[in-house]
């Protein structure tokens, strides 16, 4: 699965050409279009696939039935987005200053989702540019800090 993003921050209803695709190296489907910026994509082992948008603030999940829904909204310029190896726990990123340290005034962060309860949580604060995000099978998350050229490790609190 990816996203393509021709034209960042434009909605299809402004004309927006912005996808989710699933592709099997052959044959391209494209899942939605629309959202202003799809900009990662994670997927369960039962198909259901979670992106985030960043200029409009959300994450999207698309249902193996092919339902779309909204989970989370009003988030900050969301980038990153991971799943646990077991899906009970979404991670992401959200990066609205980028390149800005929390010494500096960012406000940059690293987020989780518990998704049976819904109960969100900060895993991290600070870093200058978390962008993307991948999970361990252990559980350690591990997140690239663009604008520093670093590559951060956390082992967030269980849920």
């Amino acid at each position: 699965m990816f996203t393509q993003v021709p034209t960042p921050g434009v909605p299809g209803t402004a004309g927006g050409a912005n996808t989710v695709s699933a592709s099997d190296g052959t044959n391209t489907t494209v899942l939605t279009r629309g959202e202003p910026e799809p900009t990662d994509i994670t997927v369960a082992a039962d198909g259901t696939a979670y992106w985030t948008c960043k200029s409009a603030g959300v994450i999207l999940r698309k249902s193996p039935a092919g339902v779309v829904s909204l989970p989370l909204s009003g988030l900050d310029n969301p980038v990153g987005i991971a799943l646990d190896h077991k899906g009970k726990n979404l991670f992401w990123t959200e990066v609205p200053t980028p390149g800005m340290s929390g010494s500096q005034g960012g406000r940059n962060s690293v987020q989780a989702l518990e998704l049976d309860s819904m109960q969100r949580s900060t895993v991290d604060v600070g870093d200058p540019e978390p962008t993307d995000i991948t999970v361990a099978r252990n559980g350690n998350l591990y997140w690239t800090c663009s604008s520093a050229g670093v590559i951060v490790e956390a082992e967030p609190r269980r849920h």
